[in-house]
Order: structure tokens, then sequence, then C-alpha cells
């Protein structure tokens, strides 16, 4: 048994009222990504720096170029020998942080690579401390302490899906409800 009744004309508006909500989606999930006001915080070590975290995974950078307060840093890629710890002071308890390498940008002349992670799970003031092990005194070094733009990605990504997701259906439904209502219309 066939469907013959002629589909709404109010189909049309919807087809086009789709992709301009699809649109407004992706532009939302683009400032999410851009307005994300999180700043890489860069450390001079060996030595002791308050940071302030928010909750999330982050990556620790060793800058071997880098430029911090007008002062141009040019170290070796090798750190071997320093110990980092971060933990918060409220209750001593050190964050786990685990080894990592692979990752690393050059940017406007600064250069780095990954050396640690880890994740907070509870907002709040932490303490950064860094030293040579067996060393009584290294070469300074920056590190910068970045926030995982994984979910960022995400972001972006799930906007362009939604986006693309909206264009289809509207596509479709148009072409659907242009065709029926041709088919029925000769057909009466």
């Amino acid at each position: 048994m066939q469907n013959n009744k002629i589909p709404s004309k109010k189909r049309y508006i919807v087809a086009l009222i789709a992709p301009i909500i699809g649109s407004l989606i992706f532009v939302a999930m683009l400032f999410l990504v851009f307005l994300d006001d999180s700043e890489d915080v860069r450390v001079i070590v060996p030595g002791m720096e308050e940071l302030v975290l928010e909750s999330g995974n982050y990556t620790i950078f060793h800058e071997y170029r880098s430029i911090v307060d007008g002062k141009i840093y040019h170290t070796d890629h090798n750190i071997q020998g320093l110990g980092v710890l971060i933990y918060d002071p409220s209750t001593d308890i050190p964050v786990p942080l685990q080894h990592s390498s692979g990752s690393t940008y050059s940017t406007n002349g600064i250069e780095g690579t990954s050396v640690f992670k880890f994740s907070i799970d509870e907002p709040g003031n932490y303490q950064l401390m860094a030293q040579y092990e067996g060393i009584d005194q290294g070469s300074e070094v920056v590190l910068n302490i970045k926030k995982s733009f994984v979910g960022k990605v995400i972001a972006f990504g799930g906007g362009i899906f939604v986006m693309v997701l909206s264009v289809l259906f509207s596509v479709f439904l148009f072409l659907h409800t242009f065709f029926k209502r041709s088919k029925l219309a000769k057909a009466s």
C-alpha cells in the first residue's frame, strides 16, 4: 500500500532551518575551542613554582628553545637527571606523573618536546618543584605546562559532524518532499 498523502510545504521550511541550526551549533563549538582561556604556564627550573590548574589532562614540555620575560633560552635537548614533582600543598599528595615522549612543537622560534603528562581531578593551587638529582647545580631550563587539546579537537569534530549531518538531512528532506509532491501532483 502506497502513501498518497502530499507532503506539507512546511517540510521545505524545516529543510531550510536544519542547516542554519547545524551551522549555529558548529559556530558555538568553534567559540568553545578558540575562546578557551587556559594559557600555557612556563616555569624556569630548577626551582619551585605555584600553579593554578583546572581539572583536565596536561603535558609538561621541555622548551629547549624558548623566550621567557625577554630572556632567550637555548638549552640541550637532554634534561637527564631533572626530577619533577607536582603536588597539592594542602595535602602534600603528589600528582602522578607519567613519562611522555614523541610530542613536539615549533612555533615562532619556540621549540619543545614532551617529557611528562598528568591529570588533575580537582582544580586549585598546586606546587611544581624541579631539581637535578645527584647534581648540585644544573643548567636552567624552561618547562611549559600545557592543557591537553584533545577535548578541543573532539568539540571541533563534533561541530563539523553536526553541521554536515544537518546539511545532508536538509538535502534529503527537500528532495524527498519535492519529488513526492511532483509525483503525486502529476498523478492527480
